[in-house]
Order: structure tokens, then C-alpha cells, then sequence
């Protein structure tokens, strides 16, 4: 049967032994002329090629599907070293024209984009509400609507993602991301240890971080579900429902209540990671910023956010929290910062390698979109 498909995608455990067990044993009956992907959601492609037969190397990259594909628009396609231009190209018109979905290219780095920056956020919101006291229920208030995305904010999005596999996804960066600076937050959280124990896996086994379809919450303090009764400050409410975003950021950091204060943590953090990595992981601001809005429904990636606002107030504010130890991390931002006054233009978005702004692709496509 695999002797006449054109296109073969595998998709079983997050393992490379297993894959690379896989492509070995379906490689006698594939035919030269297929096109090999698999749909893992951070290993290594490269890593992955070199236990293939030499032939199948210019054919092979990863197509990451975000689940559930029938209703997520984001593909993720990775190319490798020896993956030849024009599969990537013919995958890429396939996945749009033919499936619907938006596709952004990612480099061959741990997690890719989605999950590198997605994870990185949900970890660090949960380690900021943890520390702060802050109930987890509020916190998906904060960090739901009100700041332009779904209504599972952070916690119901890990009960939605599973939480053995969001523990998962924090081992590879914990493993395959030791170099970077945020790498001792890269732990999976004694909350979600104990709810693992418990066999409480998010949604598919019916509790997870909320439980009684949705009216209990664990909390972090007293190991056990207590009633998700406990409500965000109307202030800060207010402000994230503030329209002029350089007015709403400047009102999120002055406001000393901890609601406000965890949120610019929050945001901070992510503005700063995305910042630091985007030469490694992607092309342009624009992918980044695309796979959020695609990946995880928000409404503004986090470039988009932060031009919203007043982009040189906030990489102020950034950096003196990092001169006053008030961030995770002791690196600044990077210098291309100072170099883009803005992360998009009509005409391209900002590239921190090329130190320019590349337009968007000119893949055939592409043409009969508006």
C-alpha cells in the first residue's frame, strides 16, 4: 500500500527511537519519489534524517499539524539541511491550497516556534501565579479575553493540551534547550506533579487543574481542589479593557496591586523571550507572531502587542526590571531591538538576522489570496 502514496506523514509517539524505527522499517517499500514528514511537535528532523537511508534524505521534513488539525488554520513546515526546495515548495502549495491551512516555516530548533514560545508562556504564567499567590482561575481571567485570546487562558488551555504532555514538552526544552537563559524555569511544576500522581490528566481524563466541570480549582497551596469562587480586582480589569494600548500598558505597570503586576510579569517575559530567540527559531517577527494567533487563537502575536503599544517605553521597562533583578534572567534584550523602530511595515516584517524587514512570500500560492 505506502508503495504508491506520494505523501507520508507519521504522526505516533513523541520518540525518536520509535520514529526513526518506523522510517526504517517502511523504507524497502517506499518509492523514490515520496515525499517523507513527520508530525512531531519538537524533535529533531535533522537528527531524525541521519538514521535514513541516504536517498530519502532530500524528501524528508517535518509538517507539525496543530491538534485538533480539523479546526487549528496552523501548520508548521520545517526543512532540513538536505530537504530539496522543491518539496518544501509542493508541500507548502498542498497544505494551503488543498487543506486551508496557513503555513509558517520554522528552523529545525527544539520545539520549533509554537511550542517553543506557547509553552514557554503557559510555564512562566504558571511559575509567576505560584509564586505571587495568585489562584488559577484568576489568573485565566487576567490572561484570557482581556488580553486577545481564547477563553481556556492558560490553565484550561493545559487541561485542554494534557498535562502528561505539557510535562512532555517542558522535558525536551529542559533536555534540548540547556544553553538557554530561562533553562532553570524549564522544570515540570510540583503542581502538575501532583496531579499527575492523582492520574488527573486535564480534559481527557475529566479533571486536571479544574474539576466539576469547571466550578473547582486546584490550588498550588493546598494541594486540593477548593471552589473557583475567587474573583480578579475590578481595577485591573479595567485597565486591560482600556483600549489605547500605550495608555493601558503604562497603567498595567504603575498599578501596584499584585493582579496588575503579575500580568506585566507575564507579559514581560514573553515579549523578552520572544525578543532573545527569534534569530534561532524563526525567520521574522511575522512568523512568531502568526503561529500564536494560528496555534493558540490569539488575536495579536506577541510583536503585534507590543508595537500596539509604545515599543520603546516597554523595552525601557523591560530592561530596568532586568538592571533591577525584578526579571527571571540576567540578559538584556539583544541590540537589533534598538534597530527596528517597528516589528511590522506595509511593506515587510522585521528579520533580527538580516537586520531587514522581508516581505511576505511570493510562493505562487499566494497570488489568488487577498
Amino acid at each position: 500500500m505506502l508503495s504508491g502514496c506520494d505523501l507520508i506523514i507519521e504522526a505516533i509517539a513523541e520518540r525518536m527511537d520509535l520514529k526513526t524505527a518506523l522510517f526504517e522499517k517502511i523504507a524497502p517499500h517506499i518509492q523514490d519519489e515520496a515525499i517523507l514528514a513527520t508530525n512531531t511537535s519538537g524533535l529533531g528532523i535533522n537528527k531524525l534524517a541521519q538514521k535514513l537511508p541516504r536517498k530519502f534524505r532530500g524528501r524528508l521534513l517535518g509538517v507539525h499539524f496543530f491538534n485538533p488539525p480539523r479546526y487549528m488554520h496552523l501548520v508548521e513546515l520545517i526543512g532540513i539541511k538536505d530537504t530539496a526546495p522543491e518539496v518544501i515548495d509542493f508541500l507548502e502549495g498542498f497544505l494551503v491550497s488543498t487543506l486551508g491551512k496557513g503555513v509558517v516555516h520554522a528552523n529545525d530548533t527544539p520545539n520549533f516556534i509554537g511550542n517553543r514560545i506557547g509553552i514557554f508562556n503557559l510555564l512562566m504564567t504558571l511559575h509567576h501565579a505560584t509564586k505571587m499567590g495568585i489562584p488559577f482561575n484568576v489568573a485565566d481571567t487576567l490572561t484570557g479575553p482581556l488580553l486577545g485570546r481564547p477563553g481556556s487562558a492558560t490553565f484550561r488551555t493545559i487541561d485542554i493540551i494534557g498535562l502528561d504532555t505539557f510535562a512532555h514538552i517542558i522535558n525536551t526544552m529542559k533536555y534540548e534547550q540547556t544553553h538557554d537563559p530561562w533553562h532553570e524555569y524549564f522544570e515540570i511544576p510540583d503542581c502538575i506533579g501532583s496531579l499527575m500522581n492523582k492520574g488527573w490528566l486535564g480534559q481527557k481524563s475529566g479533571k486536571g487543574f479544574y474539576a466539576d466541570k469547571g466550578k473547582r480549582i486546584f490550588s498550588a497551596g493546598t494541594n486540593e481542589y477548593i471552589d473557583a469562587d475567587a474573583m480578579a480586582d475590578p481595577e485591573v480589569i479595567n485597565i486591560l479593557k482600556e483600549k489605547d494600548m500605550t495608555k493601558r500598558m503604562k497603567m498595567l505597570q504603575e498599578c501596584t496591586h499584585p493582579h496588575a503586576q503579575f500580568v506585566w510579569k507575564c507579559l514581560r517575559d514573553l515579549f523578552h523571550y520572544c525578543a532573545y530567540h527569534l534569530e534561532e527559531i524563526a525567520e521574522t517577527a511575522r512568523d512568531i507572531d502568526l503561529v500564536m494567533r494560528w496555534g493558540f487563537g490569539w488575536q495579536r502575536g506577541p510583536f503585534e502587542f507590543w508595537q500596539a503599544s509604545d515599543k520603546k517605553q516597554i523595552s525601557r521597562a523591560i530592561n530596568q526590571d532586568i538592571k533591577s533583578n525584578q526579571s527571571p534572567v540576567n540578559v538584556g534584550l539583544p541590540d537589533w531591538i534598538d534597530k527596528a523602530d517597528v516589528f511590522h511595515t506595509a511593506n515587510g516584517s522585521y528579520s533580527s538576522r538580516n537586520n531587514s524587514y522581508i516581505p511576505l512570500s511570493e510562493h505562487p500560492v499566494y497570488k489568488r489570496q487577498h
